[in-house]
């Protein structure tokens, strides 16, 4: 199931989404195979689908936008109407010839412009201080987009100091509530842990619109509205 939330009110979408936790630590096997990267782990889950819908809806036309806490995943290189384009990450930033990488820790990172978008995908849970890391958000970036973990229990991934976290958690940090969230569960998994909610916070100058970001989705390279499926030619007519 799906639900979102926007201005205080309340949407449901009648359909469930389940996947398999990719998430919670297993007890490793020993393996010859080589281990998937964090991003190939992951990079096919609803979620990040999601993540872009909202990146193509919420800011169209953004010029400049960072990462925090990217760990070499390489979401940036689909948005590429963005002129910049920033990862950073304590340990393993995401660098190419599109984006530039920088291994720094956020909380010292100061930054000689404000971006138009900053992303914080599935990190508040593992920092000490999560309200002053969101607060550092807002400080350098117009708008920004915020994921973590939705409900999952507790002890479920050690690497998470903080758990069983909702709209309620992230409202508590933030110092705000949303502008507009969402709650992902992803597809073919009964797991606990395969629910994620997605939370944008509007700060530019510009009304924030839901119907105009449902507009600028559907023009961007995500959407298929307006594409036209390949119809085989008809087949001759039989033969008398």
């Amino acid at each position: 199931m799906i639900d979102s939330k926007s201005s205080g009110r309340s949407f449901r979408l009648s359909y469930r989404f389940e996947q398999r936790n990719r998430e919670s630590d297993m007890t490793p096997v020993e393996s010859s195979a080589p281990q998937p990267s964090y991003w190939e782990g992951r990079s096919d889950l609803l979620y990040y689908r999601c993540v872009e819908m909202f990146v193509a809806g919420f800011a169209p036309k953004g010029r400049s936008i960072i990462d925090i806490g990217s760990n070499q995943a390489p979401l940036l290189e689909q948005f590429t109407w963005f002129k910049k384009r920033v990862s950073l990450d304590l340990r393993q930033p995401y660098r190419s010839e599109n984006v530039k990488g920088v291994k720094a820790d956020f909380l010292s990172f100061t930054p000689k412009q404000t971006f138009d978008l900053a992303m914080c995908l599935q990190v508040l849970e593992h920092v000490e201080d999560p309200s002053a890391f969101a607060q550092k958000l807002f400080a350098i970036a117009r708008n920004v987009l915020i994921s973590i973990p939705y409900l999952w229990p507790e002890n479920t991934t050690r690497s998470h100091i903080h758990n069983v976290l909702d709209e309620k958690s992230l409202e508590q940090w933030t110092g705000r509530p949303a502008t507009f969230s969402y709650i992902v569960q992803e597809p073919f998994s009964i797991s606990p842990t395969s629910r994620r909610i997605i939370a944008y916070y509007h700060g530019s100058s510009k009304p924030f619109s839901l119907r105009a970001a449902q507009k600028a989705f559907r023009r961007s390279k995500f959407s298929r509205a307006g594409t036209t499926p390949e119809v085989a030619p008809p087949s001759p007519p039989a033969e008398a």
